[in-house]
């Protein structure tokens, strides 16, 4: 008996070395330059050296190495996570490590989670590895170019990676979701045959469409501006009434707005000659089912020394059922949906908008059958961005981002957290990982196309 148990214990044990054994790889620092985005990186003693396996360069996945890369990364204790993330920061300098030629890491137990997808490490012939407590990718075509975005180049005894966050500065925009693809355009330049033979290039609109089944980008010269969906629409002002500095719709009172000028306890100051001011309000069904309401303040101050000072301001209303319904000031409205007997949309402010990206905080709003606007909360994310629906469900992107605007604060992102969600009016449900994007759709089943302009290439996420 006792010599059956050794038996066991001895098999066991070669079983534990041999699967020890299968996961352990041979490293080697390299003795060739290794230049980041111009910076050459001294990494030969380095906590984090960059390494060689099998002749392939591997980047140390750090999150200030990351950063530095246009990636975003993190760790859910089950899977590491990574996926592009274009970004603002410098190339870190680590503390030194007394390192040896060869050294050993390991494949990792955990999963690989690159732009929202799932990898088979076991089947990589240049697996990502672990080495030092930090997730090691090899600078192969796909992993470097394709799903990072890089440009790399090995000439002589320097290997150099290149971001190219600033390759496309038109990003154009979404015209069209049908149950094939996404349609969108940009400005670019056509060849136009002429009666002489000849072809001219002019500038002009271009349009693409991305496929649900493929995620293909094709470019669609049969479809011009004249197929676009047409908004006939039409803005129409809104007759207000203004007494003691308050601002009236039919007998309402309108909230959020005061006009001083115009209220029994303004005094003019002494240096001013004339006081001007005007209310003018206009709605548009623009984003129907909901009826927006703009007001706009204007006030003018003429001195006595002839030089004039004032300003405007605007606030938003919805109107339902014949009552203004105030959501804020300097205030944008979009991606108006209905589930249910319920209006859902998004709203989010003027000044966090001048870049080129789908902006952060969007907040999420409903609008009940009884009139109530209440905004969707959720601890977690500061935007929460409507991009369809489907199967009775609100298909969402939600992203921690900075509460206020910072620059670069669009994307800035916590792959654990942010992803896209399904939201049933009453709570939501995490359906995909974070993938950065231009634009996101939604198909009538539920698809999601992830569409990154700024790389020229679509993710399917769902």
């Amino acid at each position: 008996m006792k010599k059956i148990t050794v038996i066991l214990l001895l098999v066991l044990i070669c079983m534990q070395f041999s699967v020890c054994a299968e996961q352990a790889v041979t490293v080697t620092i390299p003795d060739y330059e290794i230049i980041l985005n111009e910076t050459p990186v001294y990494y030969y003693d380095s906590l984090y050296p960059f390494l060689n396996y099998k002749g392939i360069t591997y980047f140390p996945a750090t999150f200030e190495y990351c950063k530095g890369m246009d990636l975003a990364c993190g760790f859910d204790g089950n899977a590491f996570l990574i996926a592009y993330n274009p970004s603002y920061e410098n190339i870190p300098l680590y503390e030194t490590a007394k390192n040896t030629k060869k050294n050993t890491a390991v494949i990792p137990s955990y999963n690989v989670i690159v732009n929202g997808k799932e990898i088979d490490n076991t089947k990589q012939q240049y697996p990502v590895f672990n080495f030092r407590g930090v997730t090691y990718f090899p600078m192969t075509w796909d992993f470097a170019v394709n799903e990072f975005g890089w440009t790399i180049d090995f000439s002589g005894k320097t290997f150099t990676i290149t971001t190219n966050t600033s390759m496309r500065d038109d990003i154009g925009e979404k015209v069209e979701v049908d149950d094939k693809g996404v349609i969108f355009r940009e400005y670019g330049y056509m060849e136009m045959p002429q009666p002489d033979g000849t072809v001219q290039t002019i500038p002009g609109l271009i349009y693409y469409q991305a496929s649900f089944e493929t995620g293909e980008i094709v470019r669609r010269d049969d479809y011009t501006q004249a197929d676009e969906p047409k908004n006939t629409a039409k803005n129409e002002e809104v007759k207000l009434d203004v007494k003691d500095g308050y601002v009236y719709y039919k007998n309402q009172k309108l909230d959020g707005a005061f006009l001083e000028e115009a209220s029994p306890d303004f005094v003019k100051p002494e240096d001013v000659e004339k006081v001007e001011y005007n209310v003018s309000m206009y709605k548009t069904e623009n984003f129907k089912p909901l009826t927006v309401c703009k007001m706009n303040v204007y006030t003018a101050y003429s001195k006595k020394d002839g030089s004039r000072y004032g300003g405007d301001a605007d606030y938003t209303y919805l109107l339902h059922n014949d009552e203004m319904k105030f959501l804020d000031g300097n205030t944008m409205v979009s991606n108006p949906y209905v589930m249910g007997d319920t209006m859902y949309f998004n709203t989010n402010k003027y000044w966090k908008t001048f870049s080129t990206h789908t902006l952060q905080n969007k907040q999420l709003m409903k609008l009940t059958p009884d009139g109530a606007v209440v905004q969707i909360k959720d601890e977690n994310f500061n935007n929460m961005e409507i991009i369809g629906v489907a199967d009775n469900k609100l298909y969402l992107k939600c992203t921690w981002s900075p509460e206020d605007y910072i620059e670069g604060g669009e994307v800035k992102t916590s792959l654990v957290n942010d992803g896209y969600f399904t939201f049933d009016g009453e709570k939501l449900e995490k359906v995909a990982y974070y993938v950065y994007s231009t634009y996101d759709a939604v198909s009538p089943k539920g698809e999601i196309l992830a569409i990154n302009r700024k790389l020229g290439k679509v993710i399917k996420v769902k």
